[in-house]
């Protein structure tokens, strides 16, 4: 008879499990790639403000940002909708394209921002 009480092999925490299964770079990686979208977003809703899609690029952020909520509680990495929405930020921009030049230069913005130089100790 089986109670319930057995080894469970997931971490219910999408940060704890990708930072478990991919280490710390792993997950630096994941969260420059969350706030990169984040930002994305805060630029759509000001390229597209006084446009009828302003409301729908509200929308799709707050959506984001939920399912970025609910990865605090579900082990849900491969979540189809969490990679639509970030594929939707940055094809609607357009103009700017995602590279990978681009993505590196804001992690080392983050990192700039985040990190404390040795000499100002």
């Amino acid at each position: 008879m089986d109670y319930g009480a057995g080894w469970d092999d997931e971490a219910h925490n999408t940060y704890l499990e990708i930072a478990t299964e991919l280490g710390i770079i792993g997950i630096g990686i994941f969260l420059g790639l969350v706030s990169y979208i984040l930002i994305k977003y805060k630029k759509l809703e000001k390229t597209y403000s006084n446009n009828p899609l302003q409301t729908f690029i509200t929308g799709c952020k707050i959506a984001y940002i939920s399912i970025l909520i609910n990865f605090l509680f579900l082990t849900a990495f491969s979540d189809r909708r969490f990679y639509i929405l970030m594929a939707f930020a940055v094809a609607m921009l357009g103009r700017e394209q995602l590279s990978i030049k681009g993505f590196i230069t804001h992690i080392k913005e983050l990192w700039k921002k985040n990190v404390p130089s040795p000499n100002s100790q």
